[in-house]
This record gives C-alpha cells, structure tokens and sequence, in this order.
C-alpha cells in the first residue's frame, strides 16, 4: 500500500461539446433567418473576435491561426471558426433548431 500513495493522477477531457439549441416553431421563420446569420458569420467576424468567443485575445505572441470554414452540406449549411483544436460552429438542425 505505500507505492500507491505516492502516485498523483491528472485527469484530462480530450474532447468535449456544449452547444445551444434555440427551437423555432415556424420553420419558415429560420429559413429566413438562417442565410443572414451565415453572411453575417462569414464575412463580419474577425481574428480578434473569434478568439474573444474562444476566451482568448489577440496578441504578438498569439501561436496560431484562425480559420473560417463554410461548408453547404445536405439539407442546409453550417459556419465553423477555429483556432488549434478549439472551434465554434453554427448550423441548422433538421429545419426547425438553430445549433450553436
């Protein structure tokens, strides 16, 4: 019993989600909604405010790059920001929920 107590453990989430679903009861109206927030999402945000949703801020010293992806994919379209293994995404879910 006394090697066991020497040891120390870390314990690490390699990967974890936490997403927000806002339900729209007329589907119409994300359907309407949705291709705004994509321009929006896509061309508006910068660097610097993908690393201020990430938590972090935009320095000399900042290792990496951030990347803006787009991607139409059956039956809508999704917007991904990313910096290293960190992502944000945004993408509609079976017409009727807004995911983020």
């Amino acid at each position: 019993m006394g090697p066991l107590k020497s040891l120390t453990y870390c314990w690490v989430i390699e990967q974890a989600e936490y997403s927000t679903d806002v339900l729209f009861r007329n589907p119409q109206a994300l359907q309407s909604l949705y291709p705004r927030l994509l321009r929006h999402a896509t061309l508006c945000f910068s660097a610097e405010d993908v690393l201020t949703f990430l938590g972090r801020k935009l320095t000399k010293l900042c290792a990496g790059e951030v990347l803006n992806d787009f991607k139409k994919r059956w039956p809508g379209a999704r917007i991904k920001h990313r910096m290293k293994e960190n992502w944000l995404k945004m993408y509609d879910k079976h017409g009727c929920i807004l995911r983020s």
